[in-house]
């Protein structure tokens, strides 16, 4: 839901107009480049916290994050992390 990827966006700061922006993705595995001191999560932490949210289910938490299943695969995958099973 909005709500869910607003949060994952904000890390823990106060939720902006910027993370409402609706058809936008979150800007994972480009130039944007989180800095943990200002409050932000890594992009590691990210997909962990839309794991959480949605329960381990890998379709729900890439579309909270505004990118596709595949390529959460990957970044499973390129961060050793484990991919959640039924």
């Amino acid at each position: 839901s909005t709500i869910q990827r607003a949060v994952l966006l904000a890390g823990g700061a106060p939720i902006e107009p910027a993370h409402l922006a609706f058809g936008t993705g979150v800007p994972i595995g480009t130039d944007h480049v989180p800095h943990a001191a200002a409050g932000e999560l890594t992009e590691r932490e990210r997909i962990e916290a839309a794991l959480r949210v949605a329960a381990g289910n890998q379709s729900r938490a890439a579309k909270a994050l505004g990118i596709s299943r595949a390529t959460l695969v990957r970044r499973l995958t390129e961060f050793g992390l484990a991919r959640p099973r039924k």
